[in-house]
């Protein structure tokens, strides 16, 4: 029995020509090209949107729905995104499809930690802490 190669890879695992040159149907497909960029102040619209759709994914069983939107409000939204964006201490990275559709996003930040047993925790520093890591 010979294992099947993916639609769309070559036999090591690139894309084929036809992946490559397949006119872009509005959805996301394995082997479509997904690029990684900085985010910009004028992806903060569509960060605050992934991250409604994102967030609540990963809420405890027990977070409630009101919750969840006084967190979005208060730390996911378009102004702390954009904010985030700006701030040199966080490296703000967003995925993005053919069409410019964001995809996910992860934020690095380059801090002391505020919470004293991570601090106790760490044996170097500087750190960067992987704040929020999404994808969609």
């Amino acid at each position: 029995m010979t294992a099947r190669q993916p639609t769309g890879r070559t036999e090591r695992g690139a894309l084929d020509d036809e992946a490559r040159t397949a006119p872009w149907d509005g959805r996301h497909r394995p082997g479509a090209p997904v690029r990684v960029r900085t985010a910009q102040a004028e992806d903060a619209g569509a960060l605050a949107e992934l991250a409604a759709v994102t967030f609540p994914l990963a809420c405890p069983p027990g977070s409630t729905p009101a919750d969840q939107q006084a967190f979005l409000a208060q730390h996911l939204s378009a102004e702390r995104f954009a904010g985030y964006a700006a701030d040199p201490s966080r490296v703000l990275l967003v995925a993005d499809d053919p069409t410019g559709a964001l995809l996910g996003y992860t934020m690095l930040v380059q801090a002391t930690p505020a919470d004293p047993d991570v601090r106790a925790a760490l044996t170097l520093s500087p750190a960067v802490e992987l704040s929020k890591c999404y994808v969609h």
